[in-house]
């Protein structure tokens, strides 16, 4: 366990986000009760985002860590862990708004508990005056998942907890949780968070589903959200599947959850293959083939019985290379 004054430690990537890095921090000053630090990871920013983040007089606050070169979000945020010396860490990010209340209320349960893990519900804004209440697969699984056991699961009985959306700011976790089990976000450029995420979950005891939205994620459909980005980079969610295939291969422990990884790699990569530039769909079909190759035979039936649009998915990947 940690010893610190400080309760929870902020961990923000910043590149080129003068326009919402103010509201952002706000956002979370007004938010956060308890001891908290905001660990602010600049990747290299080419307008003034630095110099008004020291213009906000919260000295004692804010912590700034340059990079000395752009590494991408993921590096960033893997340096920002490093220097974390909250009892727990939140990895936010640079344009999204925290909401009050939800995550004092999450570390009065975790430490009653002794629960290293909670799980946020969140709002989706549009920035055109619409919001909802999370994307309506991950609010599903959630609500199923407090129906049928409560709002404490354990992830070997709740798989599906590991197919919601692995944004990094979805959960917060014991400082000391992340540094035992070496959780990295890594180089990857896009879907950074997908190993962590899986990571975190599968190595999990219990896990706290909290009650209160954490943050509105602000997502324009013509601004410069990763979720909108239709280019090159996208081939990276073939990448992150992958690295993510050899991982669970290294370790018995997570055999008993790779039905799970199927599923989820094919609702990815079928979600990125019409996602992204017609130009790059042949690959991504490409790419997708030589990863579901490696799929048994035996988890390509059970698959069939859990999830029939997944096990379709499968079978267009594996016959529909060029």
């Amino acid at each position: 366990m940690i010893k610190t004054d400080t309760k929870i430690s902020v961990v923000i990537p910043t590149y080129n986000s003068s326009l919402t890095i103010v509201n952002t921090i706000e956002s979370i000053v007004n938010s956060l009760k308890n001891d908290f630090e905001i660990i602010i990871v600049d990747d290299c920013s080419s307008d003034n985002t630095v110099n008004i983040i020291k213009n906000l007089e919260l000295n004692n606050t804010i912590k700034i860590i340059n990079l000395n070169e752009n590494s991408g979000p993921g590096v960033a945020r893997d340096e920002g862990l490093k220097q974390a010396k909250g009892e727990y860490t939140i990895f936010f990010d640079s344009d999204d708004l925290m909401l009050p209340d939800a995550i004092d209320n999450a570390l009065t349960i975790l430490d009653d508990k002794d629960i290293d893990i909670a799980i946020f519900p969140y709002k989706i804004n549009f920035m055109n005056g619409t919001t909802i209440d999370m994307w309506d697969r991950d609010r599903y699984i959630i609500e199923q998942i407090i129906t049928n056991v409560g709002h404490y699961p354990t992830i070997e009985n709740n798989q599906e907890l590991l197919t919601i959306t692995n944004y990094p700011w979805n959960k917060i976790c014991k400082t000391s949780f992340l540094l035992d089990h070496n959780i990295r976000f890594g180089n990857l450029r896009l879907h950074e968070d997908i190993i962590p995420h899986w990571l975190i979950l599968m190595n999990s005891r219990e896990i706290y589903l909290a009650k209160d939205n954490i943050c509105e994620y602000m997502l324009s459909s013509t601004g410069n959200n990763v979720t909108n980005d239709s280019g090159e980079k996208r081939l990276l969610s073939v990448s992150a599947c992958k690295e993510l295939f050899n991982i669970m291969n290294s370790n018995e422990k997570y055999s008993k959850f790779i039905n799970m990884y199927w599923i989820f790699s094919a609702n990815l990569l079928t979600w990125a293959r019409d996602m992204i530039d017609e130009k790059y769909k042949k690959k991504v079909i490409n790419l997708s083939y030589e990863l579901f190759q490696n799929i048994k035979f035996l988890n390509l039936i059970q698959i069939y019985k859990i999830d029939n649009n997944a096990f379709n998915s499968i079978h267009f990947f594996l016959i529909e290379r060029n």
